[in-house]
């Protein structure tokens, strides 16, 4: 074997997947921000583990603002694209008023408002800095959406149960 087709071989073993799965994000915003980018992406396969954990952190800070509401509704963020999709809404609200109180939390994150979700209602969420992945609508409309200051007057959105 020539020394090139011999680098290259080795290279592309070395850059193969070796099965192993994905580090889990770490911490309560990241927990999130991967359960946006999952619904953003049609996939809800792997959100109950992150739901769990989800819940875990925020029922570890029972003091802190918006997090039980995002306790209790990520028991609802399930494998099920369409009613995870509802339960996020619920989430999501709880996690914008923590960030909003706690702004440290903010770095690298933007708050995103899609008017149509929820029969033109609309629904709020988090998102990791650029462009907007709308986890209301996924592919068919995936970057529906408005960034908004972390400051801004919030716009009414709709009520999910």
């Amino acid at each position: 074997m020539r020394p090139l087709s011999l680098c290259l071989a080795l290279a592309a073993v070395s850059c193969s997947s070796s099965g192993a799965a994905p580090a889990a994000p770490k911490g309560l915003v990241p927990t999130y921000a991967a359960i946006a980018a999952a619904l953003a992406a049609d996939d809800a396969s792997g959100v109950p583990g992150l739901a769990s954990e989800l819940q875990r952190e925020a029922k570890a800070m029972p003091d802190k603002p918006g997090l039980g509401k995002v306790a209790g509704a990520a028991a609802g963020l399930t494998a099920d694209l369409t009613a995870t999709r509802r339960a996020f809404k619920n989430v999501s609200d709880g996690m914008i008023e923590y960030m909003r109180a706690e702004t440290s939390t903010q770095a690298g994150y933007e708050l995103v408002h899609c008017p149509m979700a929820f029969e033109d209602k609309g629904a709020l969420w988090v998102q990791a800095t650029g462009k907007i992945a709308n986890p209301y609508y996924g592919a068919s409309m995936l970057r529906c959406g408005s960034k908004l200051a972390w400051d801004a007057t919030l716009p009414s959105t709709a009520t999910v149960q």
